[in-house]
C-alpha cells in the first residue's frame, strides 16, 4: 500500500498525536516529570502503529534511524590520541577524570548520560516529524492536525487570558513552582522548568562546601512558566487557527470583516506576547509570522506583493542583523569599541553584557573549541561554567541555532542546512503553486514555521517539549504541504533498502527509548526528592522534610541509590547522592556513622566525576574560592 493511503491503525494513530498536540501546551507548559513522559509514551506508540500499519517510504523511516544514529557518534569510547585530535576540550576534561592516565578512552560528549537521554528525545521528535510528514499527505489526516493546532493555540491564549502573568510562582494559579524559597531562585526545580538560567549558591557541610545551582523561574504567564515560551507557543499556532478562520469564512462573509477579525488576532496576541509576558523576541517573532501569512492568505494581488515584499526585506535585514552580530562576537570587544562613535560606545558595551550575548559567545566559543562534532547534545550547561565565571550560570544558549552549533558542531550545522534547503525548495513551490481554499488554510504553518525560526535565534523554544512538538507537527505539515520531489539518486537509494527493515528499526527504536525514558523519569523523580529534602529551608511544613532531620534525607538517600543501579551514567544523579551523602556525614554524631557517610559521599563523586568530569557541585574547601 503506498504511502497516504488510508489505514485503520493510521487513524488511531492521528487521533492519538491529535489529542497529544491539543494537551501539549497544558501539560507540557510546565515540563512536569511525569507529563513529559506521558506525552513521549503517546508520541511513542503513535509512532509505532503508523509504522507497523503497512508500507511506508524508506526515507520517512530511515531518517530517525539515520540522525539518531549520527548522535551516537558522540558517546562512542575512544582513545585519547585519537579524540584529541578533534575534541580537544572533552578530551582533556576525560584525561583530568581519569588522572592522567596516558591510554584513557574518552567520548566527544562530556556528559555521555545526559546526551544519551537528548538522543531518545531527539529520536521521538525526528518520529514524529516524519509521521507527520507521512499521514498528513491525506487530506483527512491533515484537516485532523490543523484543528488539533488551532484548537491549541485557542487554549494558549485562553488560559493567559484567564490566568494572567504567573509572577515567577504558580502556574494556572494552583501548582507552586517556588515552594518555599524567597526568591525566583530555586535549587528544586530542573533547568528545563526554569527560565533558562540560574544563580549559583554554596551549601557548606562542615569543613566542606559545594556549589548549588538555583534555577530562576519565571516570569510566565497562562500554562507556561517562562514567557518567550508562551510566546513561541502562540508563535506556532495562531497563525494555523487564524488560517481555520480564513477558511471558514471564505465565500460567506465580506473579506473586510474576514480580514479585520485576522488583524484583531494578531493585535490581542501581541498585546499578550509584548506587553503582558513583555517578551521582545516573541513579538518580532510574531510579525514576522503575520506577515508571512498575509503574504500567503492575501487572496488580493497588490496586498500579497506589499507583504512579500515585506517579508524579503526582512528577511534581508535580519541576515544582514546576523552576519553584523557574529562578526561582532568573533571580534575582540576592544577592537569592537575602537571603531565605534564614542557616543555608541556605552550602549554597545550594555549590549556586549547582556546575558543572551554572553550565552551566544560562549555557544561559538564552544564550537571552535571541537568544531567537528561538538561537546554532546545536552552539554551546554556542563561546559558553560568551564568558558566563563560568575555567580551566574545559563542552563541554555537561548540561541536554538547557537547550541546546535556548540553541541553538534559542523555535522548539527549541516543537518540544518539540510533541512532549510528542503523546506525553503518546499516553500517557493507552495508560494507558487498553492491556490484557494488550500492555499489559505496552510499558509498557517508555513507563518508558523518562519515564525519559531525567527524566535529560535532569542531563545530555546526547541528545547523546551511542548514547544518542540508542535514545531515538529508544523514541519510535518509544511513538508508535506506540496508533492515530494525525491533527487533521483535518493529514489535509486531508497530502492536498495528493503522497506520492512527501516520501519521494524523504527518499532524497535521507539520501543527501547520508551523503557530508558521512563527510567529517566523515575531518575528525575528520584532527584527532585533528594534535592526537596537537601535543600528546603529550615521550618518548613511542606511534605518535604527540613534539612537537619537526618531519618527524611536518608530514605530519600536509600531511594536515589537504588533508582541509581539502573542509572549508571547520571552524573547529576550521582553528584547530587554525593552531596547528599556528605550533609549526612557532617549531620552525623558517631564516629562511624560519619566515615560511612563520607565514604559513601566520596564514591559517589568518583563516579560522578567519571560521568561527567565538568560536572558542577563537586566539594572543596570551606576556605578555597568557589567557581
Amino acid at each position: 500500500m503506498a504511502s497516504g493511503d488510508r489505514l485503520p491503525a493510521d487513524d488511531v494513530a492521528v487521533w492519538l498525536l491529535c489529542g497529544t498536540v491539543v494537551l501539549a501546551p497544558i501539560f507540557l507548559g510546565a515540563s512536569g516529570i511525569w507529563s513529559r513522559l506521558a506525552v513521549e509514551t503517546a508520541i511513542i506508540v503513535a509512532t509505532c502503529l503508523w509504522a507497523a500499519s503497512g508500507k511506508r517510504t524508506v526515507w520517512a523511516t530511515l531518517i530517525p534511524l539515520a540522525v539518531c544514529g549520527a548522535a551516537l557518534l558522540q558517546v562512542l569510547p575512544l582513545p585519547d590520541r585519537i579524540l584529541v585530535n578533534f575534541a580537544p576540550v572533552s578530551a582533556g576534561a576525560w584525561k583530568v577524570a581519569t588522572e592522567g592516565t596516558g591510554s584513557a578512552w574518552g567520548r566527544i560528549s562530556i556528559n555521555p548520560g545526559a546526551t544519551l537521554c537528548g538522543i531518545r528525545r531527539l529520536f521521538v521528535m525526528c518520529a514524529a516529524l516524519a509521521m507527520v510528514t507521512d499521514i498528513a499527505r491525506r487530506k483527512s489526516s491533515r484537516n485532523k492536525v490543523l484543528i488539533a493546532l488551532a484548537t491549541s493555540g485557542a487554549i494558549v491564549v485562553l488560559l493567559a487570558l484567564v490566568f494572567g502573568p504567573t509572577n515567577g510562582r504558580r502556574v494556572l494559579g494552583i501548582v507552586d513552582l517556588i515552594g518555599p524559597f524567597p526568591t525566583a531562585f530555586t535549587p528544586i526545580v530542573r533547568p528545563v522548568e526554569s527560565a533558562g538560567f540560574g544563580k549559583v549558591d554554596w551549601a557548606t557541610t562542615g569543613t566542606q562546601r559545594f556549589a548549588v545551582e538555583c534555577a530562576n523561574v519565571g516570569p510566565g504567564i497562562g500554562s507556561y512558566i517562562y514567557s518567550n515560551h508562551f510566546a513561541g507557543a502562540v508563535v506556532l499556532t495562531l497563525p494555523v487557527l487564524l488560517g481555520w478562520w480564513l477558511m471558514a469564512t471564505r465565500g460567506r462573509m465580506h473579506d473586510a470583516w474576514r480580514w479585520a477579525v485576522v488583524a484583531g488576532g494578531f493585535a490581542i496576541a501581541g498585546w499578550l506576547v509584548g506587553v503582558v509576558a513583555d517578551s521582545r523576541a516573541g513579538g518580532i517573532a510574531l510579525v514576522v509570522a503575520g506577515v508571512t501569512f498575509v503574504a500567503l492568505a492575501a487572496e488580493h494581488p497588490w496586498l500579497r506583493r506589499a507583504t512579500t515584499a515585506l517579508a524579503v526585506i526582512s528577511m534581508l535585514a535580519m541576515l544582514g542583523l546576523t552576519v553584523a552580530g557574529l562578526a561582532v562576537l568573533l571580534s575582540p570587544a576592544e577592537d569592537v569599541m575602537r571603531s565605534l562613535p564614542e557616543a555608541w560606545q556605552p550602549s554597545m558595551t550594555a549590549a556586549l553584557n547582556d546575558p543572551r550575548v554572553i550565552a551566544t559567545k560562549i555557544a561559538l566559543r564552544m564550537f571552535f573549541a571541537s568544531p567537528l562534532l561538538g561537546t554532546g547534545i545536552d552539554s551546554y550547561s556542563d561546559v558553560f561554567a568551564r568558558f566563563y565565571k560568575s555567580e551566574y550560570t545559563l542552563f541554555y544558549a537561548h540561541n536554538d541555532y547557537a547550541q546546535l552549533l556548540a553541541e553538534t558542531g559542523a555535522a548539527g550545522a549541516a543537518a540544518l542546512a539540510i533541512v532549510a534547503y528542503v523546506l525553503s525548495s518546499r516553500f517557493l513551490l507552495f508560494y507558487s503553486k498553492a491556490k484557494a481554499e488550500y492555499r489559505v488554510l496552510n499558509a498557517g504553518p508555513w507563518a508558523a514555521l518562519t515564525g519559531i525560526a525567527a524566535h529560535s535565534a532569542f531563545d530555546w523554544n526547541l528545547h523546551l517539549p511542548a514547544n518542540a512538538l508542535i514545531a515538529c507537527v508544523v514541519g510535518g505539515l509544511c513538508a508535506s504541504s506540496v508533492p515530494p520531489q525525491t533527487p533521483r539518486w535518493a529514489s535509486r537509494l531508497a530502492e536498495k533498502v528493503p522497506e520492512l527493515l527501516p520501519r521494524l528499526g523504527v518499532i524497535a527504536t521507539a520501543l527501547v527509548c520508551l523503557a530508558f525514558l521512563a527510567r529517566d523519569a523515575v531518575s528525575d523523580h528520584a532527584q527532585r526528592v533528594v534535592r526537596q529534602q537537601l535543600f528546603t529551608p529550615p521550618g518548613d511544613g511542606t511534605e518535604a522534610v527540613a534539612i537537619g532531620r537526618q531519618d527524611g534525607l536518608e530514605r530519600a538517600i536509600a531511594f536515589a541509590e537504588s533508582v541509581a543501579r539502573w542509572d549508571r551514567r547520571n552524573s547529576r544523579l550521582e553528584l547530587l547522592l554525593g552531596q547528599a551523602c556528605l550533609k549526612q556525614a557532617s549531620l552525623a554524631d558517631a564516629p562511624d556513622a560519619r566515615a560511612r557517610w563520607l565514604d559513601a559521599a566520596a564514591k559517589w563523586f568518583l563516579l560522578a566525576r567519571w560521568a561527567c568530569p565538568l560536572g558542577r557541585g563537586f566539594p572543596q574547601p570551606v576556605d578555597s574560592s568557589a567557581g
